[in-house]
């Protein structure tokens, strides 16, 4: 009944248990005293009087903070990788099998051993087992826990780990990776590994402890089932939680493929200059299955009977201005070559050596290559009007030793050369020629047939100075005007080889205009008075138009032969341009209300397989000579445009 005086203290003791002896203080009587005997489990005294206070009456229910009482965890989880892969001997950190490790809320936890065998294949297939971790978070694995492991037993065990152990903070999920090495020599054809959740190892093949005391967690469960001890009793408790899942597995082989096929970009058919580099007449694209790939040796045989007028063919990496490798016939030396092409003709095969991994074709990568040519000059041999082509024989052959094969290849992770096509369509390791995918029968990659010439045509262009949209002009007028440019070149055997213009046709397309069919003439710009008459047609006939001075607006070509040895010089210096200019008579330059039009163009010159010159659908509309002290005639131009338009007159 102690009434403490108003502002003054107390001083609370909370008894460790229900019944407590006088001498720790706590036997008194309150409200809280125990009925069943005279201990109590709180005692309250005021500070400043000592007096023990009996009557205690709390104002409402007196309750303390809820807390949960959680037991250290670790969560295993295996990840899905893809379900097959391939990889070859020698192959280096292989990725077998990637686990996610998270630590239950309550502590730190310290992984310090983990034990895997092989679900399929032998372990003796990889060496050097790596454990891996992601240390910053990113997902992807940085750092090393322990390298070097080596099969022992049929087990991969990692109990060596840096630092005593891996850290995994509570809460936190942590990335772990197996990796390896493929052996040099493989016991059989695959591997897969996993936890080593056997019976044997059911209760040890991950180990575990708490941080703060290092005492160590008890019990795995995987897959839902706690581990059984020695006593055959599962446990009721287990602190690892496991879940797994198969990883990959890994088909094992001695070297990768390499596939060789046409690139599908076109290639234009060419007019190849002496003493030049050609642009593209072949592009190649190569890929890599299963490992990185290095061409070493690529055969080009030729086909047309003018390999002599080739110097050498050089090699490119597409975008790349830089040559990578040259294939030439002198570095064949005592490989075994072709000599003739699929026609049985004589041919000569250039080779191209790459020791030096000139060409590293990247695993799963495209890689083009484009073959440029290097012609010789006249004085080296190169002779005008031969076609050529090259390919690569599909002779289903690819022997290093004896030098036998037009791809050869040998792998950058195994070290070992790539076999010839097996005929079985079953990638093994091998090279493909022609072929995108494991095929039983090799293809020729065939370029396209080009032409050696000693004088080209470099460039033609509108000359003619009126814009476009001037108002047609009436009388004899120079609507078409063009100017030809030589390329530049040496070829000075028997004199120097000059581009001539024997013939052209020019395509008129005139719109309520009306012209004279018999007022077309061609002159050089230079010489004016010096003029040749040219013949008008109806476009794709060889019936002339009648001559006449008011001939209906419309379509006609007009053609322009025989000009080498005319009055007109059409002779074009090496390097140097003429202008020559198309002249007709205007009668009437607006029929009718209607807005009319006036416009000379040259078509149809670039096609090499029409070999004459004329109006018809199946002729090309130009024709020139390569001519020194003799010459060859061509019927067609190597030209990036097919169509040059001359000014567009307009009224």
């Amino acid at each position: 009944g102690n009434r403490p005086l108003n502002g003054d203290k107390f001083r609370i003791h909370i008894c460790s248990q229900d019944t407590v002896q006088d001498t720790t203080g706590c036997d008194f009587g309150g409200i809280f005293a125990n009925t069943t005997n005279t201990s109590y489990n709180m005692k309250i005294e005021g500070l400043s009087t000592g007096d023990a206070v009996k009557d205690v009456r709390p104002g409402g229910t007196v309750t303390g903070n809820f807390h949960r009482v959680a037991n250290a965890e670790l969560t295993i989880a295996v990840k899905l990788l893809s379900t097959s892969d391939t990889s070859v001997k020698n192959a280096k950190n292989v990725n077998l099998l990637r686990f996610e490790a998270r630590a239950g809320e309550a502590e730190d936890i310290l992984l310090t051993k983990a034990i895997f065998d092989s679900e399929s294949g032998s372990l003796l297939n990889g060496q050097n087992y790596t454990l891996w971790a992601d240390t910053d978070g990113d997902g992807a694995v940085d750092t090393i826990l322990e390298k070097g492991v080596a099969s022992a037993s049929s087990k991969i065990s990692f109990q060596k780990l840096a630092g005593g152990g891996y850290v995994i903070p509570a809460e936190a999920t942590i990335v772990f990776e197996v990796h390896s090495d493929i052996a040099a020599s493989i016991t059989n054809d695959d591997l897969m590994l996993k936890f080593a959740t056997g019976t044997s190892d059911q209760a040890t093949y991950l180990e575990a402890e708490e941080v703060d005391d290092g005492s160590n967690l008890s019990g795995i469960k995987s897959n839902g089932t706690c581990q059984t001890d020695t006593d055959t009793t599962a446990e009721s408790n287990c602190t690892i939680i496991v879940t797994t899942n198969s990883s990959t597995r890994w088909s094992l082989t001695n070297q990768g493929d390499l596939f060789v096929i046409l690139d599908t970009t076109p290639v234009r058919q060419r007019q190849l200059l002496g003493g030049d580099l050609g642009e593209a007449i072949l592009r190649l694209q190569f890929r890599a299955q299963n490992e990185d790939v290095d061409v070493t040796d690529l055969q080009f045989t030729s086909s047309g009977g003018q390999a002599l007028s080739v110097d050498r063919l050089e090699l490119y990496k597409e975008g790349e201005t830089t040559k990578f490798g040259e294939a030439t016939i002198g570095g064949c030396g005592s490989d075994d070559t072709l000599t003739h092409d699929q026609q049985g003709n004589t041919a000569k095969t250039f080779c191209a050596n790459m020791e030096s991994r000139q060409l590293i074709v990247k695993e799963g990568q495209n890689l083009n290559v484009i073959v440029r040519p290097r012609i010789k000059t006249d004085l080296q041999g190169a002779t005008s009007s031969g076609k050529i082509a090259f390919f690569i024989s599909k002779q289903a052959v690819s022997n290093e030793s004896s030098g036998s094969g037009a791809v050869r290849a040998r792998g950058m992770q195994s070290n070992n050369n790539l076999d010839k096509n097996g005929g079985d369509a079953t990638a093994a390791g091998e090279v493909f020629i022609g072929r995108s995918s494991a095929n039983a029968t090799n293809l020729d990659i065939v370029g396209v047939r080009n032409t050696i010439v000693l004088a080209k045509l470099a460039s033609l262009t509108n000359a003619n100075p009126d814009p476009d949209n001037t108002n047609v002009p009436t009388g004899i007028t120079p609507f078409g005007q063009f100017k030809f440019t030589a390329a530049s070149a040496n070829n000075t055997l028997n004199g120097v080889n000059k581009f001539v213009l024997s013939g052209v046709i020019f395509n008129v397309n005139a719109s309520q205009v009306a012209l004279s069919t018999s007022g077309f003439y061609i002159y050089n710009k230079n010489n004016a008075t010096s003029k040749k008459q040219c013949l008008a047609f109806r476009p794709n006939s060889t019936t002339m138009l009648a001559a006449g001075d008011n001939h209906a607006s419309g379509s006609i070509v007009v053609e322009c032969h025989s000009l080498d040895g005319s009055v007109v010089d059409t002779t074009v210096d090496p390097g140097a341009s003429v202008t020559l200019v198309l002249e007709g008579n205007v009668n009437n330059a607006k029929i009718g209300s209607v807005a009319s039009s006036l416009q000379a163009s040259i078509q149809a010159f670039t096609t090499q397989k029409f070999e004459n010159f004329g109006t018809s659908s199946d002729e090309n509309h130009m024709t020139w000579l390569d001519k020194d002290t003799t010459f060859i005639e061509f019927f067609w131009v190597e030209y990036p445009e097919t169509v040059v338009n001359s000014t567009s007159y307009k009224s």
